[in-house]
């Protein structure tokens, strides 16, 4: 009974040796040369991190939909009509903006537009006569940004759509 008894003192003390290296502190050990650590760095570099190359998805926030520029019957008033809808998103304040190219704009504030408020409102913009041959550029506002359109013919129907990719 006292050779097994030592046998497995022995074995413990072996095993709590062996692992006396194992268990302890995290750092490394300092060494006693006089030698400079080697700094870690910890922020990333341009090999650490992937270039992801994600396509935004554009959305359709507004449209101006119109049959385009008419005279009046009378011949004096020359109009641009039509209706001016949200189809993304709740604004409080929508505008339709034409922009001729010597930087004249006429503009129209439909106010709020989407949630609650309504989709859909008619304008009219009322350029002066001297533009009856020339094309503008339009825009839609909602609120504080600025949308250039792009055309766009639906069944028959002349639309210029603001789409999230479209600032101006």
């Amino acid at each position: 009974m006292k050779r097994s008894a030592f046998c497995l003192f022995f074995v413990l003390l072996l095993v709590m040796l062996v692992s006396a290296g194992c268990v302890g502190s995290q750092t490394p050990a300092q060494s006693s040369k006089n030698e400079t650590p080697v700094p870690v760095s910890l922020t990333p570099t341009a090999h650490d991190t992937p270039n992801l190359n994600v396509p935004l998805i554009s959305v359709e926030l507004a449209n101006i939909q119109s049959p385009g520029f008419t005279m009046d019957p009378t011949g004096i008033t020359y109009e641009f009509f039509g209706k001016v809808a949200i189809t993304s998103g709740t604004y409080n304040s929508v505008k339709v903006i034409l922009r001729y190219p010597d930087g004249t704009e006429y503009s129209y504030d439909a106010g709020g537009m989407g949630g609650s408020n309504a989709t859909r409102k008619d304008f009219t913009l009322f350029p002066d006569k001297s533009y009856k041959n020339q094309t503008p550029a339009y825009f839609i506002k909602l609120d504080s940004i600025l949308y250039s359109t792009v055309y766009r013919y639906d069944n028959g129907g002349i639309m210029r759509v603001a789409n999230s990719d479209n600032f101006a």
